[in-house]
């Protein structure tokens, strides 16, 4: 049968349909269980949804056939078990994959949240640390500053001097400038508000259940978390004048581990093989409408009469 002969009927359309939306959650679940690789999931979603576009419809072509009917029966029935056996065979991965990893969503949200609190956290502690670091260098100035009569060699270790026709408290104010600078440089705004808006970002998939960027989160989180407490570990190792203080060292994070949630495939849940069934018949919808030609009685009758002889 020449594929140009294919009706489109509203049938078909939901054959079509139901063949995408198989597919879709076919890319869900892929993309879950590979943690992102989306090229590998579209591949697997693409492929499995023309397996079952092309069986199902091959079954329906081979029914409406008007010639060749003992030969094509049996076609249309061994397209409509390797249909079968496809669509099950799917719906326990990767169909059902999405919905295994979603049952869980509870537990998962609860431990990204907690990984995304601590990285939100290390700006919070390092602001915290740059407001004490400051505070006692200035308590240290001062200090220095009362006693400079007698010890005037202690101020000067500051980069303070009374010999100078600066006044004191401009240099005090000059010296405290600069470890505020050296601690807080020009970039460090800009890389904190780069870093929370990404997390924002990252809170609201995880919130939302967004499945393709939430895999985005899982991959980076830690990995960014990270290099943001490297950058403000580099900050803190410069120092001010005659400033000796340890360089920022805060407990490093702990993220929690939810991989594991994603790459173990597990049972498929009632809901998915209920949906999966469901999926299953609509795709068979345009084959159970499809009229047998007249004159196919009679063929398909010897034959099987010849086959129990």
């Amino acid at each position: 049968m020449d594929l140009k002969q294919i009706k489109f009927s509203l049938a078909v359309v939901i054959n079509l349909l139901a063949a995408l939306t198989f597919g879709y959650f076919c890319f869900l679940g892929a993309n879950f269980y590979t943690l992102g690789d989306k090229g590998k999931s579209i591949a697997v979603a693409v492929i499995i949804t023309l397996l079952l576009i092309g069986t199902s419809l091959g079954a329906k072509l081979l029914k409406q056939t008007k010639r060749n009917f003992k030969s094509r029966f049996i076609w249309e029935i061994v397209l409509l078990v390797l249909f079968s056996v496809l669509t099950a065979s799917f719906t326990y991965y990767p169909f059902s994959h999405y919905f295994v990893v979603s049952a869980q969503k509870p537990t998962i949200q609860k431990k990204l949240s907690e990984n995304i609190a601590q990285a939100q956290n290390i700006y919070l502690e390092y602001e915290n640390y740059v407001t004490t670091r400051i505070g006692i260098y200035s308590s240290k100035i001062d200090v220095a500053i009362l006693n400079i009569d007698s010890q005037p060699k202690e101020l000067e270790k500051f980069g303070i001097s009374r010999s100078v026709s600066v006044s004191l408290p401009i240099q005090r104010k000059n010296q405290i400038d600069k470890i505020n600078y050296i601690l807080l440089p020009q970039n460090f705004n800009q890389i904190k508000t780069n870093d929370s808006t990404w997390l924002t970002n990252a809170q609201n998939s995880v919130v939302n259940w967004e499945p393709i960027s939430l895999v985005d989160v899982i991959n980076n989180i830690e990995n960014n978390t990270a290099n943001s407490l490297n950058q403000l570990v580099k900050f803190s190792e410069k120092k001010g004048k005659n400033e000796s203080y340890p360089k920022f060292s805060p407990d490093k994070p702990h993220p929690n581990n939810v991989k594991n949630y994603f790459t173990t495939i597990g049972r498929p849940s009632p809901f998915s093989i209920v949906l999966a069934f469901f999926s299953y018949l609509l795709m068979l919808l345009s084959w159970f409408i499809t009229k047998r030609d007249s004159r196919s009685t009679g063929a398909l009758t010897t034959a099987e009469y010849e086959i129990v002889l």
